[in-house]
């Protein structure tokens, strides 16, 4: 799998001129690299970069061929590339009917290509190159990966490898996430599936995985169980057996694309949670209430606050620590430094931009509590262009800050302790 994400020498086959095509842009990210060759036997050059009429021209030895040309003339360039010695394909083209090959590793056909953001390897045709990261994020949806990939730049998400999995004519599930749990450069995996080969085997790695793995399945309904036969030609399953046999094995599930991503950010910045106590920090009842009862209802446990904790002031006397609307900076920093430590597993610290307070300030003061306590913390600062500093602020110190407490429930619901 190495030659997949650290190819020192590629060949793409397809580059194009027309700015329509996967094969142009293709061409134009790999335009000013010395170890690409470009092979296109109707064109002496494109973008500058000189073109070979095929494999046999390319005196060198090739770790990777990448194929974006109609499916009629697929399988003849993967005989040459075999013949040739070259043992690794990836196959853009969708629509192809592949033969047997003994010595030639293949991901795809349909496939949207592999991010390496280690290296700034990028073979997809996404616009926009995420953030480095810990992630690693393997996907049966190949485009699910362009907006994903823009969504990693507005929201700070960090990722390490992508890969499209395609059709899976060879390379499955299986083989990436084996590669992906040894692979040092990432802390988390990220699943996207639409249905499996061998499911056995996938259950037994997430159960020896050292790296928690997060998984979002796709075909719920019947409806997308259909579109998923229709997408990849897999056959989805069972729905709630996926999502059993998958927690019962030690990994995560997600129900939406925002929890998946969120979660697995969330493991990539902190350790993860460990139990159920929860302490929520507010200067607004009622996103401390809302919280409460959506929390409560996954199992988790508001603490009660110890009989001799007290705060100067107005305050709602219990947890939530509503701290009121009129509370300033220092008014979190005095729950903060008088908060037992023992008594609870994550913080939660909502805040509502009010006149009084700096929240600038306020994500100080949280960001030190971080670094001293290193407990679980998510921050909900709610509204827009008053709180972006902030957030920016907490998101760089490995802190999450979220508009909606929503967004919250949702990290906690997938990774709440067993």
């Amino acid at each position: 799998m190495k030659n997949f994400f650290e190819p020192k020498k590629i060949v793409i086959i397809g580059v194009s001129e027309n700015k329509k095509k996967v094969g142009y842009v293709l061409a134009k990210k790999f335009k000013n690299n010395n170890y690409v060759f470009f092979v296109n036997n109707k064109r002496k050059n494109i973008l500058g970069k000189k073109c070979y009429k095929d494999l046999s021209e390319i005196n060198d030895k090739i770790d990777l061929i990448i194929i974006a040309i109609p499916p009629v003339f697929v399988n003849d360039i993967l005989k040459e590339a075999e013949y040739n010695g070259i043992k690794n394909a990836i196959i853009i083209t969708a629509g192809v009917k592949l033969e047997l090959y003994n010595n030639l590793r293949i991901l795809g056909p349909n496939c949207f290509g592999i991010v390496n953001t280690m290296n700034n390897f990028d073979c997809t045709f996404a616009k926009d190159f995420p953030i480095k990261g810990k992630i690693d994020f393997i996907s049966q949806s190949g485009a699910l990966w362009s907006s994903i990939a823009s969504y990693s730049l507005e929201e700070n998400i960090g990722f390490s490898k992508f890969v499209s999995l395609g059709d899976m004519f060879d390379i499955d599930f299986n083989d990436i996430l084996e590669y992906s749990i040894k692979d040092k450069m990432s802390s988390v995996i990220l699943l996207y599936i639409e249905g499996l080969k061998d499911g056995t085997r996938l259950l037994n790695l997430i159960e020896n995985s050292k790296k928690p793995i997060v998984v979002l399945k796709g075909g719920k309904t019947q409806s997308g169980a259909k579109a998923t036969l229709s997408h990849t030609g897999s056959l989805a399953g069972s729905y709630d057996i996926y999502k059993s046999t998958i927690m019962q094995f030690g990994g995560y599930f997600a129900e939406s694309l925002f929890e998946a991503i969120d979660s697995a950010k969330f493991l990539s910045l902190q350790k993860g949670l460990i139990g159920k106590r929860i302490v929520i920090v507010t200067n607004a009842g009622g996103p401390g209430v809302l919280l409460s009862d959506i929390l409560e209802g996954f199992g988790y446990v508001i603490v009660k606050l110890p009989k001799n904790f007290n705060l100067p002031g107005r305050w709602s006397k219990n947890n939530p620590i509503d701290i009121i609307g009129d509370a300033d900076h220092l008014k979190y920093e005095e729950v903060l430094r008088r908060l037992p430590d023992d008594i609870f597993d994550i913080l939660l610290v909502v805040l509502t931009p009010q006149e009084m307070i700096d929240e600038y300030k306020v994500a100080k003061i949280v960001i030190n509590y971080f670094k001293r306590n290193k407990k679980a913390v998510i921050c909900c600062f709610m509204g827009k262009k008053s709180i972006d500093k902030a957030a920016e602020f907490l998101e760089k110190n490995n802190i999450m800050c979220f508009r909606s407490i929503e967004r919250i429930c949702g990290i906690l619901k997938v990774l709440k302790p067993k």
